[in-house]
């Protein structure tokens, strides 16, 4: 969950801005290209090498992005067919370090290569992802602090996958390893998980302070909080897919043929917004604190599968005074979304953002501290600016479907499309309007 700027949960909800940090810097680009490709569709090519389409195979699409992001330093670490990931590689600009894994693991083979590391900051890219991402514009839009910061989305495959427990304001609380048994895994569900994506950003002392585990995202996290850094989460909706198996590797040659994978790449893209209270679920009030199986009609669900599979974000944005005015607790919310996220079986919204003021007061149990005026509630556009520069939306490209004219002020007010549409119990209003968005988002004529 995202909510506004001028708000963040502290022990006294204090106030703290900030837009004021320098951005993120990126000192040494670390690539873990060593995997054996035991599961891959053709494990006599690395995983790097594998073909997405005539002319186009993983690395080529990497070494775009990294030519755009211009690091000071790049390291390859390689194992597996080495050679021929090399032959692909040159010549090889001075900038550019190998190191050869000796097959022991990644944690061991990054190891290796801590004396080649020169600065601080290090972003840490897994060899077997097609990367979306527009590294040079996400990595700007990351505002400084010393952490550590994962990549993650919310996953419709969870099981297996490494999963991050995280707070409102975007806080890892808790990894949670692919290894562990899902009935553990079950105990969770209350709250969003995310699974992670092929992209970590860190620093030279969390990588320095020794070998835990082989579990290298895992054991970054361990390190990170053991040294006392904050670890944060960066809610990817970029285009960051494993190719590792045959059925990953299929998936995404059809997304980049399709044109699914450019839309979700592209630095300024197009975006869905839905309203949820009133919109995606029936409006009960301020207080709610679950939804239950079918409040979601299937024809919404479809709707927004043909969304996802196209490469939208989906991005939901949502007024909940009730938090303001101590009807509901953070966690209540997450509950509620994380129900959402349920019901939504196989769709996927990619974040989900929620101003938790109200500027009346008069309510027992609320918080003086969110009585306030803001520039997140609707009618003002405040999440949907936020989304925009976290993002990397284009607003006048994209539309927001919602119930109420807060909706439609607000993103008159962010010059974004607008389509009103309320929540029935067969959904027909909402799913039209999810279509009709995202026929005209797909127009080349939009």
């Amino acid at each position: 969950m995202t909510f506004c700027d001028t708000w963040t949960p502290s022990a006294r909800f204090s106030n703290l801005n900030v837009r004021n940090l320098p951005l993120t810097t990126i000192d040494t680009v670390l690539i873990l290209a060593g995997g054996k490709g035991t599961r891959s569709l053709d494990p006599n090519t690395p995983k790097i090498n594998q073909v997405i389409a005539d002319g186009v195979d993983v690395v080529s699409v990497l070494l775009y992005q990294l030519a755009r992001l211009k690091p000071p330093q790049i390291i390859w670490v390689v194992h597996h067919k080495a050679e021929e990931v090399l032959r692909r590689l040159t010549p090889l600009p001075n900038s550019h370090k190998v190191v050869v894994d000796t097959g022991e693991g990644t944690s061991l083979a990054i190891h290796s290569a801590l004396d080649k590391i020169r600065g601080t900051r290090v972003m840490i890219l897994l060899g077997d992802c097609l990367l979306g991402a527009p590294l040079k514009e996400v990595v700007e839009s990351i505002e400084s602090s010393g952490a550590t910061y994962f990549f993650g989305r919310l996953t419709n495959h969870p099981n297996d996958s490494d999963l991050l427990s995280v707070d409102a304001i975007g806080n890892v609380k808790k990894f949670i390893a692919k290894s562990v048994e899902s009935r553990d895994r079950d105990r969770s569900q209350s709250e969003l998980q995310y699974g992670l994506s092929g992209m970590t950003i860190t620093t030279l002392d969390v990588l320095q302070s020794g070998v835990v585990h082989n579990d290298l995202q895992h054991n970054i996290f361990a390190k990170a909080r053991e040294l006392g850094k904050s670890v944060r989460l960066i809610k990817n909706s970029w285009y960051v897919r494993d190719t590792g198996t045959p059925s990953r590797l299929r998936k995404a040659q059809t997304d980049y043929l399709s044109g699914s994978f450019h839309r979700r790449s592209a630095v300024r893209r197009a975006a869905l917004f839905l309203d949820r209270d009133g919109t995606l679920i029936e409006n009960l009030g301020e207080a709610r604190k679950s939804i239950e199986k079918g409040e979601v009609p299937e024809s919404i669900v479809e709707e927004i599968k043909i969304a996802n599979e196209l490469g939208i974000p989906v991005l939901i944005v949502s007024n909940q005074p009730g938090i303001a005015k101590g009807m509901i607790s953070l966690a209540d919310l997450d509950r509620v979304n994380s129900d959402l996220f349920r019901a939504f079986n196989g769709a996927f919204f990619d974040d989900f953002y929620f101003c938790p003021h109200h500027p009346e007061q008069g309510w027992e149990g609320e918080i003086p501290q969110l009585k306030t005026e803001c520039e997140c509630r609707k009618p003002r556009p405040g999440m949907l600016l936020r989304a925009s520069r976290e993002h990397l939306i284009n607003l006048e490209q994209s539309i927001l479907i919602g119930d109420s004219e807060a909706d439609a002020q607000a993103a008159r007010s962010a010059k974004t499309g607008f389509i009103s549409a309320s929540w029935s119990p067969n959904g027909e209003d909402v799913s039209s309007a999810i279509r009709t968005a995202v026929r005209r988002m797909t127009s080349d004529s939009y």
